[in-house]
């Protein structure tokens, strides 16, 4: 953390007791103020809730969704102090590391739940309104929070998993004009292709086949849905890509 602070590099491991920890002032190369970030890291339950005996389960979501609502605003009236400070002018940024009501996923990314039971809890409303633009990680999928354009998970910039194989990975860039933030995305490209190879025996060898004549050089998994029982699953499908570019990872 200290190293890379040298570098201009600011790291948020965790919640801290100094809620200075995790408001950045950023600089430009005048020294001037230019972007406030709220840099809130992912907030553990011991973080934000205290247990208590004989609580119940909808006790303990209550008490994670109020402590991730009132880390958010404890964080926002710090760097609404700032902003007056530097003259009410300066963009605040807010980022968050969780999984917001009604988010996308996709059946085996790798994403879990962090907060079992509570996820659907955490809403756009439990973010402060003084934030000009909220960045957000954990899901892997780029979506909007509450279909806001200024609430954003930027998505990974590579799929995680082979059911992300057809989507356009993207990153944002945030302007601001004064306080105004407008959001271009940029496709990221596609450096390694995945390719899910699904059906009964006759489909995977054929699509493997059409796949090997464009000289595919994909990664791929391969889903075999057929009645019949195959003993010998992998080693039908060595051979199938013996002469080709092809790697077969995963075979379900």
């Amino acid at each position: 953390k200290e190293l890379l602070k040298a570098l201009n590099v600011h790291v948020v491991g965790n919640a801290s007791d100094c809620l200075e920890d995790e408001v950045l002032v950023l600089r430009n190369a005048q020294d001037a103020p230019e972007l406030i970030v709220c840099a809130v890291p992912y907030l553990r339950d011991r973080d934000i809730r205290t247990a208590e005996a004989g609580e119940s389960v909808e006790d303990k979501e209550r008490k994670l969704t109020d402590g991730i609502r009132a880390h958010y605003a404890a964080v926002a009236t710090l760097a609404e102090q700032k902003r007056a400070e530097f003259g009410g002018d300066i963009p605040v940024v807010g980022m968050g590391h969780l999984f917001t009501d009604g988010g996308q996923t996709v059946d085996g990314d790798g994403v879990r739940e962090l907060y079992v039971g509570s996820l659907a809890h955490v809403t756009a409303q439990s973010f402060p309104a003084s934030f000009d633009y909220l960045a957000l990680g954990h899901l892997h999928i780029p979506q909007m929070v509450s279909g806001t354009e200024t609430m954003r998970y930027s998505g990974s910039p590579l799929p995680m998993g082979f059911g992300e194989a057809k989507q356009q990975k993207s990153v944002c860039e945030i302007g601001f004009d004064g306080r105004d933030a407008f959001v271009r995305l940029i496709d990221v490209p596609v450096f390694q292709k995945l390719e899910r190879v699904k059906g009964d025996w006759d489909d995977i060898e054929r699509r493997i086949l059409e796949l090997s004549v464009t000289g595919s050089q994909s990664w791929l998994e391969v889903v075999y849905e057929g009645e019949e029982i195959i003993g010998d699953l992998r080693e039908r499908l060595e051979t199938a890509t013996a002469d080709t570019q092809m790697e077969v990872l995963c075979v379900k």
